[in-house]
């Protein structure tokens, strides 16, 4: 097997390592107080982000969909999402609740333990459109926080940061309606088991 073949087999796991590995960078670049930095640092997370349904849509086009990467996949996105979201509470901690992204990632947490206990029984889960459309608007949310920050901080356009705490929660409102939908699988594939 050449190493073409081993590229295009392992392509939609190389992005979803791509976006764990580039993580920690983008952190460390919106830490920096140059405006400059975190400009920088937004057009990687437009990039990096991108990332994510490129490896989705070639693992379907190609028929490359493995059990690896529907761990992978969703674990990566919650290493970038979470990471970027807790450097914007120390970015902006009056502004974005610590509570908030706190509860994101407990939530987090309990879905993985959850797929985990149902994986050891011989369930799967479906990943759900309402799970996919959090994930997609927690980085919506992110795009839209990072570039007013960055308006603002340029005296471009001045906004009220008052604006993301709403906007947060509207991503934790997500966060435990997908966190449910995953519990009422579990239940209904459990009771379909003792009956």
């Amino acid at each position: 097997m050449n190493i073409n073949n081993i590229l295009h087999k392992n392509f939609p796991n190389i992005l979803s390592f791509f976006r764990i590995f580039m993580t920690p960078i983008i952190v460390l670049l919106m830490l920096e107080q140059d405006i400059y930095y975190r400009i920088i640092s937004f057009f990687i997370i437009l990039f990096v982000s991108l990332t994510d349904a490129l490896d989705g849509y070639y693992a379907r086009k190609y028929n490359l969909i493995s059990d690896f990467g529907k761990y992978l996949d969703p674990a990566a996105d919650k290493i970038f999402v979470l990471s970027i979201l807790f450097a914007l509470h120390y970015i902006l901690v009056d502004y974005i609740s610590l509570w908030i992204v706190l509860m994101i990632f407990l939530r987090d947490i309990f879905v993985t333990v959850l797929r985990t206990v149902s994986s050891k029984r011989g369930f799967k889960f479906k990943t759900s459109r309402l799970a996919k459309n959090k994930t997609l608007v927690q980085i919506i949310a992110i795009y839209i926080i990072f570039l007013f920050m960055i308006l603002n901080e340029s005296n471009i356009y001045i906004i009220n940061y008052s604006i993301f705490y709403y906007i947060m929660l509207i991503c934790l409102l997500l966060s435990l309606l997908s966190a449910c939908d995953y519990l009422k699988q579990y239940y209904f594939l459990n009771k379909n088991e003792l009956d």
